[in-house]
């Protein structure tokens, strides 16, 4: 134990001041543990429905199980070029940044890369919709009718609803 200089007394310290502090980071921290857990866990954004896979069996549900199957391996059939596709505009983004930052500024240059992410997007939403009109065209009017009038389905179609093909 190490003594005071002045009066040659022993030194004691006071541990009651680190305690709060250490005690807040570690609640802090298993709070934040438990919180970014939670989302990413949940990586399809607000309102998600359920597990993967859930919004579209929901929306078939009231289909006949064949149809029901048959519609989601075209869907797992078309997500695999889906993931190609997006890879590809991941690339097309990092080629634009490149040619933002290139000096000297070549407009041209940077037209052309945009317009490859947007050919590339199109191309995506292109073949996501022929898809769409290729289960629809499968079914009979009842079963069109239903389908359509699922929250599900509405809520595909509205802005930002892109995301509930993506990942089931």
């Amino acid at each position: 134990m190490s003594k005071d200089v002045k009066t040659g007394e022993p030194v004691k310290r006071s541990w009651k001041r680190f305690i709060l502090p250490v005690s807040l980071a570690l609640n802090l921290l298993f709070i934040g543990a438990i919180v970014g857990a939670g989302w990413m866990r949940n990586k399809h954004g607000a309102g998600y429905g359920g597990p993967p896979g859930f919004m579209v069996k929901h929306m078939l549900r009231h289909l006949p199980d064949e149809k029901q199957q048959s519609i989601i391996d075209q869907i797992a059939g078309h997500r695999e070029g889906q993931r190609s596709k997006r890879r590809e505009i991941r690339g097309l983004r990092a080629e634009f940044e490149k040619a933002l930052k290139r000096e000297p500024f070549n407009a041209d240059l940077v037209r052309s890369a945009a317009k490859k992410i947007y050919m590339a997007r199109s191309q995506l939403v292109g073949t996501k919709m022929e898809l769409l009109v290729n289960v629809l065209a499968q079914l009979t009017p009842q079963e069109r009718r239903t389908i359509m009038e699922s929250r599900f389905f509405r809520r595909l179609l509205r802005r930002g609803g892109r995301r509930h093909f993506q990942r089931h």
